[in-house]
C-alpha cells in the first residue's frame, strides 16, 4: 500500500456571537454556504478558483473534488454573547492557497451573517490543531498571525499509526456518515464499504492536492477492501440523523442524514488499515464531505 503524498491545514474559529446564530440540521452545510458568500465578496483569483468548482457547468468539470472542509460548531443555536467555535480544513495545495484568505472571509462571514436569520458574531481567536497529534495552537489573536506549524503530513500518520492498537479500533462519528452502495443508502457501517469510500477520498485529493506519485489505486482499492472483509463490528452505538440541505445553484435540497455516534471494528486487519483510517479523520468520508458531513475522530 501506498502513502498519500498530501498535507492537510486544520483550522479553528472562536467566535463571539453578536448577533443570536442558528442553524438547521445541517451546520456544516449552513457554514460552508457562507463561507462561499463572504469569499465571492472579496473579489480574488483565489476566490474565483474555489468558487468555479461549485458551478454546474464549470470548466473543470463536475467530479473535481474541493479541497476544503467545515467542522461544525456542537450545537445548533448560539445566543448573543455566547462563544462558538467551528472547523474549516484546507487539503493539500489549497492550503497555501487559501490559508492568506481564510480569516478575511471568516471576518466578512460574521458581519454577512451564518444560518436561519443570519446570525453574526465577531473573531476572538484562530487556532490550528492536529487531530494526529491531538494538539493545538493559537495562530491569531488580537489581529497578530503567526506562521502554523501543526499541518497533518504524511510523516505524522505514518508515526501515529505505530501507536494504535493493532487488532480494534474505534470510531467516533461527529457528523452524519452517509454511504452508499449504487444507490442504496446504507443503515449500518459496513467496513468493506466504508474503507473503499475512504480510499477513494484519499485517492481523490491526492490526485487533484497533493503530489503525484503514479501510485496504482486501483489495486490499492482492492488490497484495502479486501483486508476491510475480513473486519467485524464489535461495538455499534451509532444511530442514524436526519439531515438536509439546500443547494442553492441547483435550487433542490441534498440528502445529509447519516451515521452519527461510535463503532469499534475488531480484526488482525487493523494493523494494514491504521494509516487510511487516520488519514479520513482529516479528510472526511462519504457523502457531503465538503458540508461538514462524514467527519470522525478516533479518540
Amino acid at each position: 500500500m501506498s502513502d498519500p503524498c498530501l498535507t492537510v491545514q486544520h483550522l479553528r474559529f472562536r467566535v463571539h456571537v453578536r448577533k443570536a446564530v442558528c442553524f438547521s440540521s445541517a451546520p456544516g452545510a449552513a457554514l460552508r454556504g457562507s463561507f462561499y458568500h463572504a469569499l465571492d465578496s472579496l473579489d480574488s483569483a483565489t476566490a474565483k478558483w474555489l468558487l468555479d468548482l461549485d458551478k454546474p457547468n464549470s470548466s473543470r468539470g463536475r467530479d473535481v473534488p474541493h479541497p476544503i472542509t467545515f467542522e461544525p460548531p456542537a450545537f445548533t443555536r448560539y445566543e448573543v454573547g455566547a462563544s462558538l467555535t467551528f472547523g474549516i480544513t484546507l487539503i493539500g495545495q489549497a492550503a497555501q492557497a487559501l490559508l492568506p484568505h481564510v480569516a478575511l472571509t471568516v471576518k466578512r462571514m460574521g458581519e454577512i451573517g451564518v444560518g436561519q436569520g443570519r446570525g453574526c458574531f465577531t473573531i476572538e481567536d484562530v487556532l490550528e490543531w492536529s487531530p494526529v497529534l491531538k494538539v493545538e495552537r493559537t495562530i491569531m489573536s488580537r489581529g497578530k498571525i503567526a506562521s502554523p506549524t501543526l499541518q497533518v503530513t504524511p510523516e505524522q500518520i505514518t508515526a501515529a499509526a505505530v501507536r494504535l492498537d493493532t487488532q480494534t479500533v474505534t470510531l467516533r462519528f461527529l457528523t452524519p456518515v452517509q454511504l452508499k452502495v449504487q444507490h442504496t443508502i446504507l443503515k449500518r457501517v459496513e467496513p468493506r464499504v466504508f474503507l473503499g469510500r475512504l480510499v477513494e477520498r484519499v485517492e481523490s485529493m491526492t490526485k487533484f492536492y497533493g503530489e503525484d506519485t503514479q501510485a496504482d489505486w486501483r489495486n490499492i482499492y482492492l488490497d484495502v477492501t479486501k483486508c476491510a472483509e475480513t473486519l467485524s463490528i464489535g461495538i455499534d452505538q451509532t444511530r442514524w440523523k436526519e439531515a438536509s440541505s439546500l443547494n442553492t445553484y441547483e435550487n433542490r435540497k441534498h440528502d445529509l442524514s447519516g451515521l452519527v455516534g461510535t463503532i469499534r471494528l475488531d480484526g488482525k486487519a487493523i494493523r494494514d488499515l491504521r494509516e487510511w483510517l487516520l488519514w479520513g479523520q482529516s479528510l472526511h468520508v462519504g457523502r457531503g464531505a465538503t458540508k461538514g458531513n462524514g467527519w470522525y475522530e478516533i479518540p
